[in-house]
């Protein structure tokens, strides 16, 4: 069986912080932390 794998374009939108980042993220931070989620944006 094959896996597919979905992700998006943008992973640091501002409006992200505090809601999906934690506030004190570093932005060179962000898409290491979005890489270890499993979620899925539509």
């Amino acid at each position: 069986m094959s896996k597919l794998f979905i992700g998006i374009s943008v992973w640091g939108y501002d409006h992200w912080v505090g809601v999906f980042y934690p506030k004190n993220l570093l932005q060179k931070d962000k898409l290491k932390y979005y890489s270890q989620k499993n979620c899925l944006k539509i």
